[in-house]
């Protein structure tokens, strides 16, 4: 398990103010979206959680301890963090790609080695690439890549998983792919997840918890229906919804307009 939260943050890029002041403590073993207008903050947020930017001001925590007190490969066994649209070397199979993910734990010890082999199969697996991994990852479909890029994420056998708008530019199938693979790597392998979301309904069926960040501040941070129930979203992005339930009682939400 894996405790995550941030006090007091902030990050500006010159005189410009991205986040402001943030208090934030993640719900472990759950799926949490960051939702939020553009320019709001929420990929500023999750690099400087995975410790990928600096911070001006404020602490990010890992299991009581500063972010910044981790070595590299320490830090990449707690947490595992993919961009918006991350690019593969040339001419690299899945397998290859895959392995990276056990950079954090490769020594000159056998047993090691066996273990980082064993946890390569298994991420291929979990991901349904097996009958993939030694093809080229330029003869893969676009839901194909992002498989493999989780799998060299869920490779790192980390406690916790940052994904930055993972299914843009993705068709509706191989949205849903890897949204469902998420789910079950949260259920079956007890994974928290924290993602950038830019779809509402996908961030309301596949999370647990919502935070909402407008103009780097937070917002909200509740569970579904609470977000439902206040209309934050409204207030927000300045949209009216609608809100319908699916036979399995899952929120929809549909646009009725634009608020004035």
């Amino acid at each position: 398990m894996i405790d995550i939260s941030l006090q007091n943050l902030n990050i500006s890029y010159g005189k410009e103010d991205i986040i402001s002041n943030v208090n934030l403590t993640f719900i472990k073993e759950k799926m949490t979206s960051i939702i939020g207008p553009n320019g709001s903050g929420k990929s500023t947020l999750l690099k400087a959680i995975s410790g990928n930017i600096k911070t001006n001001q404020g602490k990010i925590l890992i299991n009581q301890k500063l972010i910044d007190s981790y070595n590299k490969k320490i830090l990449a066994q707690k947490i595992s963090s993919l961009p918006q649209s991350p690019e593969s070397p040339k001419d690299i199979t899945v397998k290859q790609l895959v392995s990276y993910g056990r950079y954090a734990y490769q020594s000159l010890f056998k047993k090691n080695k066996i273990e980082n082999e064993k946890m390569v199969e298994w991420a291929l697996k979990v991901t349904g690439l097996k009958e993939l991994s030694e093809h080229l990852m330029d003869e893969l479909s676009g839901g194909q890549k992002q498989r493999a890029w989780i799998a060299m994420s869920i490779a790192q056998n980390s406690d916790c998983l940052f994904l930055d708008e993972l299914t843009t530019y993705l068709d509706i199938k191989h949205q849903l792919e890897i949204l469902e693979l998420l789910k079950n790597l949260n259920k079956k392998e007890k994974k928290t997840i924290i993602m950038v979301h830019h779809d509402l309904n996908h961030a309301l069926r596949y999370s647990d918890y919502i935070v909402i960040i407008k103009k780097g501040k937070i917002i909200a941070h509740e569970n579904i229906e609470n977000i439902i129930k206040h209309k934050i979203l409204n207030d927000v992005f300045q949209v009216n919804f609608k809100i319908l339930r699916d036979e399995k009682n899952n929120p929809i939400i549909f646009y009725d307009g634009i608020l004035n």
